[in-house]
């Protein structure tokens, strides 16, 4: 299924390509879609696809941006595939200056795309830029700041290659340089850090201290899945064997996170 809608587009601000993703959220898909059709930055292409949702997530999200006057063009899967195939499919689609990727149980304040885009301009010589953002927590409602574990912009490899410190909520990625890294590892369940990797090893990186994110953290979360976990940061482990150093560190880290995290936890 595709819905396509086309507007004129302003003249003197970098098209930016926003990539929607979705997979059953009807209760969470509103309130991404809005915050996306109400960005104060005016020069954006939306570029949507659902993941064979069985709720009425698609409909929702597709009225929404049908009815904003934004460039558009909509998709639905007749099976489901894989996170890193579904965002290789919507990057097909795309022909901004810039890739911006949201999951639709997220959300971004009006500012996100016009702040970091007037700063990504200023700093053309990033590979893509991640800023700080917040945590929803649906089951309570509570919304708290994310801790941030590295604060700066540069070279940073080696920082990246120990630990994935990147919010992927609202970064900001030059679509050149995708041409150049390639896809997205459609093998690798933490397709997310693979690729940001790949641009470190050829690009610093940027980041915006402001919180201009929003997280949607639900129990069903695939980072709370602890086995899908290991899986993915054993596959990085391995792909990324030949930086000894950085990836012993890593596995360190990892495995004090486990056993912090198996130490904490209450027994069922």
């Amino acid at each position: 299924m595709t819905t396509q809608l086309h507007t004129n587009t302003p003249v003197g601000l970098p098209l930016v390509s926003v990539l929607c993703l979705s997979m059953n959220h009807e209760h969470y898909v509103e309130q991404s879609a809005n915050s996306v059709v109400t960005q104060i930055y005016s020069n954006i292409e939306i570029i949507y696809l659902d993941n064979f949702s069985s709720d009425a997530t698609f409909e929702k999200a597709d009225g929404i941006f049908s009815a904003s006057g934004r460039p558009y063009k909509g998709f639905k899967r007749e099976k489901s595939y894989g996170i890193s195939a579904n965002v290789n499919f919507l990057l097909q689609q795309a022909t901004g200056k810039y890739i911006s990727i949201i999951s639709a149980d997220d959300w971004w304040d009006a500012n996100n795309l016009s702040e970091k885009i007037a700063f990504f301009e200023q700093h053309p010589e990033f590979g893509f830029l991640h800023g700080a953002g917040y945590i929803h927590y649906y089951n309570s409602g509570n919304i708290v700041k994310e801790d941030v574990l590295n604060h700066r912009s540069g070279w940073l490899l080696r920082e990246l290659l120990r630990r994935n410190f990147v919010n992927t909520n609202g970064a900001i990625i030059r679509r050149d340089v995708l041409q150049q890294v390639g896809n997205f590892d459609e093998d690798s369940k933490l397709e997310d850090w693979d690729m940001w990797i790949r641009i470190a090893e050829k690009y610093p990186i940027g980041f915006f201290p402001k919180p201009l994110t929003y997280y949607g953290k639900q129990s069903d979360n695939l980072s709370d899945n602890k086995a899908y976990m290991k899986e993915g940061t054993e596959y990085i482990f391995k792909k990324y064997s030949h930086y000894k150093k950085e990836m012993a560190a890593a596995k360190d880290y990892y495995h004090m996170v486990d056993v912090y995290e198996a130490a904490t936890t209450a027994p069922v």
